[in-house]
């Protein structure tokens, strides 16, 4: 278990450092990340606990101060599966760099441990920390064949989703749970690291494929979702899902085609997710941005993208484009705009009629997106534009 030292230590730690030393202070950081961890579960979305921003700032300890490879999805892991302790391995030395095995002891949603490495490197005089790493992805191992990882994936989002719905709606820990398995995949997921150099926009967008699958899975009614069939012939094993929501006069189903893809070093992953028996190409998709203003964009985007007779999410992603004219070219506006592409299977899943948008001026070129008789935890999204020499254009979509 941990053993806390000083975190000055780190800093001291001399040349010639022992293993102990360097599994010690490895130790001593993960000790402090894992208390931060704790207290920023506990906070609101916009909240920073003060470890946590602590550890995020400029940091001595680190070889360079502000950049910390792989803090970041440590940080995340810590918080979203209550970790209590951490324990060093023996040292592997390589010259002037090293490299500490440690094991964290996790407690949500059950006790278990992860593998992960801390890397140091000696610099100046004294050892540096050089690296954080997660080794493992998921809690299925690498050598999982497909049918037991799209089955391991589905109870994991199912059981994270029943989490997200046990929580406060401003809860941090709960945007990040919802994040961490839509955007993130939960780890069962190709991520776009893995994808080759050229294929890394389709990787992206074939991420926000399983946003009706997690719709359906918070929906916070009677629902089932269920691995239908599975096959396994060719290189691209598949499966069908099979959701069912019982409404008043009868139950709807959706069926969805599930693909996975093996990787050299993780294994099968998921590759994307279809509606099942829509194998036609996406068609072509035509819209026109009203851009005299901010309310007038947000309307022509709302008719464009979720009104009657709008492309569905697959040729919306084929030609992404497209909306080029209603975002920001910025990362924020990128963002927006997949974000948009996601919403209408999510408003569907909700019980939404999208027929009778309401859209309301907030003031400072902010305009709430809502629907007549739409319930909550449905999203209300909010449009923020900027002006460009184009004219409106939006800047970012806030919850």
């Amino acid at each position: 278990m941990i053993k806390r030292l000083l975190v000055p230590a780190l800093l001291a730690l001399p040349l010639a450092a022992s293993a102990q030393d360097l599994a010690g202070a490895a130790e001593s950081y993960l000790a402090e990340a894992i208390e931060a961890a704790a207290a920023q579960a506990q906070l609101e979305r916009r909240q920073a606990a003060p470890g946590m921003a602590r550890l995020t700032a400029a940091d001595p300890r680190w070889m360079k101060q502000k950049i910390k490879p792989g803090q970041g999805p440590v940080l995340t892991h810590l918080t979203l599966f209550g970790a209590t302790g951490a324990a060093a391995g023996p040292v592997q030395w390589a010259g002037d760099a090293a490299r500490v095995p440690v094991r964290l002891q996790l407690s949500a949603p059950a006790a278990m441990e992860w593998p992960a490495e801390v890397d140091f490197i000696r610099t100046g005089g004294t050892w540096k920390l050089r690296a954080l790493r997660l080794t493992r992805r998921r809690t299925t191992p690498a050598d999982a064949g497909p049918q037991t990882v799209l089955r391991a994936w589905l109870d994991g989002l199912q059981d994270a989703a029943a989490r997200r719905n046990s929580l406060d709606r401003d809860s941090w820990l709960r945007e990040t749970l919802e994040r961490y398995w839509t955007i993130g995949g939960g780890g069962y997921w190709r991520q776009v690291s893995d994808c080759p150099e050229g294929a890394k926009t389709p990787c992206i967008d074939a991420l926000t494929t399983a946003a009706p699958v997690w719709a359906a899975a918070i929906l916070d009614r009677e629902k089932s979702i269920t691995v239908e069939s599975f096959q396994t012939q060719g290189e691209t094993p598949s499966g069908i899902l099979r959701v069912e929501i019982p409404r008043r006069t009868m139950t709807e189903t959706r069926r969805y085609l599930v693909a996975l893809k093996q990787d050299r070093r993780h294994g099968w992953q998921i590759a994307s997710i279809t509606p099942a028996g829509k194998t036609a190409a996406p068609a072509a998709v035509e819209v026109s941005a009203d851009q005299s203003g901010g309310e007038a964009l947000v309307r022509s985007l709302v008719t464009a993208v979720l009104g009657d007779g709008a492309p569905d999410m697959a040729a919306l992603l084929n030609n992404s484009r497209t909306l080029d004219p209603y975002f920001a070219d910025t990362r924020a506006g990128r963002k927006a705009m997949a974000r948009l592409i996601t919403m209408k299977p999510l408003l569907e899943a909700f019980g939404t009629r999208l027929d009778h948008p309401v859209i309301k001026d907030l003031g400072n070129n902010r305009f709430q997106l809502s629907f007549e008789g739409q319930k909550k935890p449905a999203p209300q999204p909010v449009f923020v534009i900027v002006q460009d020499q184009g004219g409106a254009r939006i800047a970012r979509i806030e919850n």
